[in-house]
């Protein structure tokens, strides 16, 4: 399996029929067979995902069996975000972007600096990271790095607060206030325990040998784990609220219960004399059950594509593997072009050849084990489900190349030249020889005769 960059087509209509077209009309120009198209990926905008007028509904109109997945790091990316929009989770995250502006001048720098050889001298790290405005999940590494160098935080904010200038001294002084708050170490402790939980499934995700029956399966243990801590969330929350308590002596700050009220709209207004009691209900438990409700909501259309194609995997134990088999046969049968027994008793044989012995551990796998010639039909559909469109974020990643193409230099630039000159950075495995440009090139008949 292999993506390739083709072309940026310049867009005048972005209806969703619009884009559409151009981007059939673009294919087919380009000499590329649009009935063997058997899945697209999207993010999620209404454009190009809308169920009725979108770029999706229109293409699946045309070719039905070019299912529509929506990219999965879109989807886990959302799901951190709208996770992280409980309040105090929200004023985190918020407090640490400032922190982390706030040292991203050099002589406010340099007092970090002393203050980490200073306070914190076995560590390695030499700055605060900011954190990604897009990519939620990789704010994981932001947040460890904020959490270990977070006594020389508010060492050096402490020095800056003492400064004569106005600026720096109230800045500094109104995020010592904001970051001593044992409601903002708990959230901190907290995005970092839930991050480094969706850490590898992200990483997964940004590989391009990947397929999504392997992406969905990790999501599920990603899932799991959290329902995990869900349920045990007494004796977890125990243990974290023990290394946030420890933190704040170490700080001299009290853990104290916030002001509460008898009519409280805009926060939990939970009632309890226990901060332990206090901080479970109105941010541990509801930050765990929306991460949770967000992975099955975002997740869940996924799930349902790559149903019937996990009874292609011989590890999978699957009660209702023939029905699943026959459904399979019954929709992609111009591929496969014969009856739905024999596609059943072809993949049924093939499983059974990996009883005993090592089975593949995804679609990719099993194809590269299955033989075509014995098994065509199976070989056939694994094909399809290794083929199909897990992220889209590999392929934005060519967006990339026109920072390095469209310089001041070249702001005219025309789209063919645009289109080549992306080529050449792209493909950089396509080595090409001065002869071959040179006989490229000598091919024109120029009107200027030089000789």
């Amino acid at each position: 399996m292999r993506e390739d960059f083709l072309t940026f087509v310049p867009v005048t209509d972005v209806t969703g029929m619009g884009l559409a077209n151009t981007l059939l009309n673009t294919l087919d120009k380009l000499g590329i067979d649009l009935k063997y198209l058997r899945g697209k990926g999207f993010d999620g905008a209404a454009t190009m995902s809308g169920c009725f007028n979108g770029v999706q509904s229109h293409v699946t109109k045309k070719y039905s069996l070019a299912h529509y997945i929506h990219c999965t790091s879109h989807c886990l990316n959302l799901a951190i975000s709208d996770t992280c929009n409980i309040q105090s989770i929200r004023n985190c995250t918020g407090a640490i972007q400032k922190v982390c502006v706030f040292f991203k001048y050099p002589k406010r720098q340099n007092v970090m600096l002393d203050s980490i050889k200073r306070v914190c001298p076995e560590s390695q790290i030499t700055k605060l990271k900011l954190l990604c405005p897009t990519r939620w999940v990789d704010r994981h590494d932001s947040i460890i790095t904020f959490m270990e160098l977070f006594d020389a935080v508010i060492d050096g904010l402490s020095i800056i607060s003492t400064w004569p200038d106005r600026e720096s001294s109230s800045g500094s002084y109104q995020l010592l206030c904001a970051i001593k708050q044992p409601e903002f170490i708990l959230a901190t402790h907290l995005l970092a325990k839930v991050f480094s939980i969706s850490l590898p499934l992200s990483k997964l995700l940004q590989m391009q040998n990947i397929d999504l029956i392997e992406a969905m399966s990790l999501a599920d243990n990603v899932s799991d784990v959290l329902k995990n801590i869900r349920n045990n969330a007494d004796e977890d929350f125990k243990k974290l609220f023990l290394k946030v308590k420890e933190k704040c002596m170490s700080l001299d700050i009290e853990i104290t219960l916030p002001r509460l009220t008898n009519i409280q709209k805009n926060r939990f207004n939970v009632k309890t004399t226990c901060p332990n009691e206090y901080y479970k209900i109105s941010l541990f438990i509801p930050f765990l059950d929306n991460f949770i409700s967000q992975l099955h909501d975002r997740f869940i259309a996924h799930k349902s594509l790559i149903t019937n194609f996990c009874c292609l995997l011989p590890n999978n134990n699957l009660p209702n593997r023939e029905e699943n088999i026959k459904s399979l046969a019954e929709k992609y049968s111009e591929d496969l072009q014969c009856s739905s027994d024999s596609v059943i008793g072809e993949v049924l044989t093939w499983t059974q050849k990996f009883v005993g012995t090592e089975k593949p551990k995804n679609a990719l796998e099993a194809l590269i084990a299955c033989n075509p010639l014995i098994f065509p039909s199976t070989y056939k559909l694994l094909q399809i489900i290794a083929t199909l469109s897990v992220t889209t974020a590999n392929s934005e990643r060519s967006f990339s190349t026109l920072k390095r193409l469209k310089t001041y230099l070249r702001n005219t630039i025309g789209e063919n030249r645009l289109n080549s000159l992306a080529l050449l950075n792209i493909h950089r495995e396509i080595i090409l020889t001065t002869d071959e440009v040179l006989n490229d090139f000598a091919k024109d008949s120029r009107k200027i005769r030089l000789l």
